[in-house]
């Protein structure tokens, strides 16, 4: 502590004009300081009477604060009243809370021998006074201290409960602590509003019944003493270890054991303890580290003047000895007592007190040293700190006190460093890092999740993923997965989600139906980049949304209800194994899923997309796919278009009956995923080389770009006759795309005549079978047979 010199006049300081009063002075200066950081106990400079950098390496058995024990003589008179004023002066100003409390004027009330009920009322006097001392303390800074449970035990000790009233003496008792907790405030504020604001709405007057017994029921929670948080002080009388509170089981049958009746069944020793403990349990609280309360720099100092043992001052210091033994807690409380005789006993000897003033920073040394062993042992005088107060003497060593005492000033004053905690230790750090740390993790969070939405095609379905360029997955309807969508499109994704929904609430009105799912699975992104392009695939839905309608409207009770998924495996079917798979974890959480329709091109990712759905255990109908082996990836794999070998083998009977050469030529696509055009092929060479028929297979490149391959159609040299030259048959199976003719010409192709055959392949794209001979005179070639494509716009 930085003492600084303040002049003042002689007479003030008559009261401490004894040999060591400096010393005296800055070791209660020292005590008062709180520690910049926590509670931990420090080393004391013997000579200066000041701390020293650093902590005691012992921390927790020398943690605590002693009980000054000042022994005067009959000199020494008002030694606590200049305390109290260097205290009340305190720089920075209202820096030190105190009470300062002279008991020599108090009735005689307690006895040297054991408690009894007439030292229970004086303890009880005292630490009332004290509290009200510490409340009102003049120019005090910070947030006041809070007095909630010894409040509460002076107020359960001043219940009188009647015996002749027949109401149970724990409703009573329960009534009365109601009407004076928070509760009653509550109640009354109802009541206003209710009379006042709007007597004869009856919508607020509900309101405010239900908000009123709310409150009643909350009341009636709290006071179990059994409810975290909510308990509050109810639930530390169930836990204090004083009076036994195993034997009541809540907190009201306790507090009954406290009234004016019934306290005398108790030993006045341990409800003496009991005020005590929630007098100093009190001040534990209010030291606490909040986030919104400033820290407090400095413990509260309670002088009590004139200690006798029949005023009730060393029954007072001998509880709280005793308590702080029995509890091991800590309590910032700093007790300055003077009284005649040394305490706990009041028989002073030669060897008691062993220190004087001069030396009062080796006694509290000494005493720091001892605290450890006499806390273990429970001695009865661990925590007192007897020091003896000097004759005043001669004239010339009064002179001397005093030029001792100015030099340290009137006053008690602390630096800047000492009055306030260290920066990372304030209330606004407090406040601060944990709002930075919520919003570092709140941004975070909010990062991730917008990574999350994106990643899953801006929603927050965890069964949609956005590769970059399409968003491929499963939707309930509610989210389009068709790329691009148009107001059709849109419109049938809403139907089936309405449809859904009505699915989910037939099956919660007739759980007796069986309730399933299927799933869409089909390529819904457009090859073209345009919305035309889906045609096919969104008349094919709306045909799903009709079937499901139609289960929706069934009544009888084996009928199922149908609920349908839209799954879109990407461009070409290229991310259909992922969806499948998607699936099978969606199968395993959601036992409706019982199979998938649809499925969209005869390729390589088609056949993977099969296999995946057969190791997940899904039946797949495919209703477009003709490749031969797609049945071998799939045990539940069922097709309902006829396979490419029934294709190729009525392609060849057809033109084994048509007049003309014997001689075919098969173009076929590039692309070696492509399975269709590949099966077809071969499938085809086998069959007309079965009916006799000469066949030649030729690849037609087209140009290519990032996402589909385009085959050039055939084209006619200008004296009409085929590109390849020769007499004979030509078939293009499997061609992805080829560019319409103008209708014109398509008129020249057909030779003018209707075409004999229509069929389609797994593509969805018509082809046409027409016969056309060459015009030309003598030099006409005979008729040939021509497999175009006619492709969507």
């Amino acid at each position: 502590m930085d003492q600084t010199t303040t002049p003042t006049e002689e007479h003030q300081h008559d009261s401490l004009a004894f040999t060591g009063s400096d010393k005296l002075v800055k070791l209660i200066g020292a005590l008062y300081q709180r520690p910049r950081m926590g509670d931990l106990p420090r080393s004391l400079h013997q000579a200066n009477v000041e701390w020293e950098p650093g902590y005691q390496q012992e921390r927790a058995g020398r943690k605590g604060l002693p009980m000054v024990c000042l022994v005067r003589s009959d000199s020494c008179e008002g030694v606590l009243g200049e305390l109290a004023k260097r205290l009340r002066s305190a720089r920075p100003s209202g820096g030190v809370r105190y009470a300062h409390l002279p008991l020599g004027d108090r009735v005689a009330t307690d006895t040297d021998g054991p408690a009894t009920e007439r030292s229970v009322e004086a303890i009880r006097d005292i630490l009332w006074d004290a509290r009200k001392e510490l409340l009102r303390s003049p120019r005090s800074r910070g947030s006041g201290l809070r007095f909630g449970l010894f409040t509460l035990v002076v107020q359960l000790m001043g219940e009188k409960l009647s015996d002749s009233d027949p109401t149970p003496p724990e409703r009573m008792l329960l009534r009365r602590l109601r009407q004076n907790g928070v509760t009653a405030r509550f109640d009354a504020a109802i009541e206003d509003v209710g009379t006042k604001l709007v007597p004869d709405n009856f919508t607020w007057k509900f309101s405010l019944l239900v908000l009123r017994l709310l409150t009643i029921a909350t009341f009636r929670l709290a006071v179990t003493g059994r409810v975290p948080l909510l308990s509050g002080r109810y639930r530390w009388f169930l836990k204090q270890p004083h009076l036994a509170p195993e034997m009541s089981g809540s907190f009201v049958r306790f507090a009954l054991r406290l009234t004016e009746t019934e306290r005398t069944k108790e030993s006045p020793e341990f409800v003496g303890r009991l005020l005590v403990n929630a007098f100093l349990e009190d001040l534990r609280r209010g030291y606490r580290m909040q986030f919104f309360r400033r820290r407090r720099m400095t413990y509260p100092v309670l002088l009590l003047d004139h200690v006798t043992t029949t005023n009730g001052g060393y029954r007072l210091l001998k509880l709280i000895n005793n308590v702080r033994n029995q509890t091991g807690l800590f309590d910032p409380l700093l007790v300055v007592s003077a009284s005649d005789a040394p305490p706990p006993d009041a028989e002073p000897s030669k060897d008691r007190p062993k220190w004087t003033a001069v030396k009062a920073g080796s006694a509290y040394q000494a005493w720091q040293h001892a605290l450890l062993n006499d806390r273990r042992a429970r001695k009865d005088s661990a925590w007192y700190l007897p020091i003896g107060l000097d004759h005043v003497g001669s004239p010339e060593q009064q002179t001397e006190a005093r030029k001792d005492l100015q030099a340290l000033g009137g006053t008690y004053v602390l630096r800047r460093r000492q009055a306030r905690p260290p920066w990372w230790a304030t209330r606004w750090m407090r406040i601060g890092v944990p709002a930075a740390v919520v919003l570092l993790v709140a941004g975070f969070v909010a990062v991730r999740y917008d990574d999350f939405r994106t990643s899953h095609c801006g929603t927050s379905s965890e069964w949609l993923t956005w590769t970059g360029t399409e968003c491929v997955g499963v939707s309930d309807g509610a989210v389009t997965v068709f790329q691009p969508v148009d107001d059709t499109i849109r419109q049938v994704a809403a139907v089936i989600a309405n449809q859904n929904r009505r699915a989910a609430e037939l099956h919660a009105a007739h759980p007796e139906r069986p309730y399933v799912t299927l799933v869409d699975l089909e390529a819904l992104t457009s090859a073209n980049g345009t919305a035309d392009g889906l045609t096919a695939e969104r008349e094919s839905l709306e045909g799903v949304a009709v079937a499901q309608l139609r289960q929706l409207t069934a009544t009888a009770t084996a009928e199922p209800i149908v609920r349908v998924l839209v799954a879109n495996g990407g461009l070409g079917m290229l991310h259909g194994a992922e969806v499948a798979r998607q699936l099978s974890r969606m199968a395993e959480q959601d036992r409706s899923i019982v199979g998938v329709v649809g499925l969209d091109m005869s390729s390589r990712p088609t056949m993977d997309t099969i296999r995946a759905l057969g190791d997940a255990g899904l039946p797949v109908v495919a209703s477009t796919l003709s490749a031969d082996g797609l049945a071998d990836q799939n045990p539940v794999y069922f097709q309902v278009a006829p396979q490419n070998r029934r294709e190729a083998a009525v392609a060849a009977a057809f033109v084994a009956q048509r007049p003309g050469p014997r001689t075919l030529r098969v173009y076929y696509s590039d692309d070696d995923s492509d399975t269709y055009s590949t099966n077809l092929r071969d499938d085809l060479l086998k069959s007309f080389r079965d009916k006799g028929i000469a066949v030649e297979a030729r690849v037609r490149a087209g140009r290519r770009d990032a996402r589909h391959r385009v085959a050039r159609p055939l084209r006619r040299t200008p004296r009409g006759q085929r590109r390849g030259g020769g007499p004979g048959h030509v078939l293009v199976p499997g061609v992805r795309r080829f560019r319409r003719p103008r209708r014109a010409r398509l008129r020249r192709l057909r030779g003018g005549r209707r075409p004999v055959r229509q069929h389609r392949d797994d593509h969805r794209r018509r082809r046409r079978v027409a016969l056309r001979r060459r015009p030309g005179g003598a030099r006409a070639e005979p008729c040939a047979a021509v497999l175009l494509p006619l492709v969507r716009e």
